[in-house]
């Protein structure tokens, strides 16, 4: 077989191997990953606490996690591969203002707020709470007579992560002169993430991790500034 032969040869293998590659590592269809982000939505509840009312009236889903494709494609040529699949994740935002809550009671048993209240009750209501993103796969390669370059990233990208977040409270007491109320805006913002060595479903875990470690920070600051107000 002469060199010109091996050469054609090993193109062939270049051109069936490369889509193939494409394909396994952005395979990741909206079903798998709603799959995905259900198992990092689990976490252990604690019994209600009946001097803390806490309420969420914003926006509400019927569903926990909703996942939609926005954009997907696949080209195929001769010097070059491209594919693209970007999936909004809407996760509804009860799910996450209950993990404030649960967050919340934790930190004002262990910080000492539960004990100043001594009886009296805490209302936080909450209007608010972000918890959509959009996850980003993008590979192009560029095929060469000897070798080829593959680029791209895989992002997740916060709907709406740099939005405060007002927080209200008052506590009630039997003379209303001695009720206290407040407020405070939380900034604990969300930044998009860009996955360096993790699986796609790993490199998930990894981001939702990060909100809810966002979420507990909140928590933990909401019940200090309160504890500064109430006597």
């Amino acid at each position: 077989m002469n060199e010109g032969c091996i050469i054609c040869n090993n193109m062939k293998y270049i051109y069936f191997f490369l889509p193939l590659c494409l394909f396994f590592t952005c395979c990741v269809g909206t079903k798998k990953y709603n799959r995905y982000v259900l198992e990092q939505l689990k976490y252990e509840r604690s019994e209600n606490i009946p001097q803390i009312n806490f309420s969420y009236t914003g926006d509400v889903r019927e569903d926990s996690v909703k996942v939609s494709k926005q954009k997907s494609y696949f080209i195929p040529a001769i010097f070059y591969w491209g594919i693209r699949n970007t999936i909004l994740c809407e996760i509804n935002p009860q799910v996450y203002a209950d993990y404030f809550q649960e967050r919340f009671k934790k930190y004002s048993q262990e910080l000492g707020l539960l004990e100043r209240l001594n009886g009296r009750r805490l209302d936080i209501p909450l209007d608010y709470m972000p918890s959509s993103f959009v996850y980003d796969f993008s590979s192009q390669s560029f095929i060469f007579v000897f070798a080829y370059v593959t680029t791209g990233y895989e992002k997740i990208i916060p709907e709406n992560g740099y939005r405060p977040i007002l927080l209200k409270y008052a506590v009630d007491a039997e003379d209303s002169h001695d009720r206290v109320v407040g407020d405070m805006t939380m900034n604990e913002y969300q930044e998009p993430l860009t996955n360096v060595w993790k699986s796609t479903k790993g490199f998930t875990k990894h981001y939702m991790n990060t909100a809810k470690s966002g979420i507990d920070n909140m928590a933990k600051n909401a019940v200090l500034q309160i504890l500064e107000n109430v006597t």
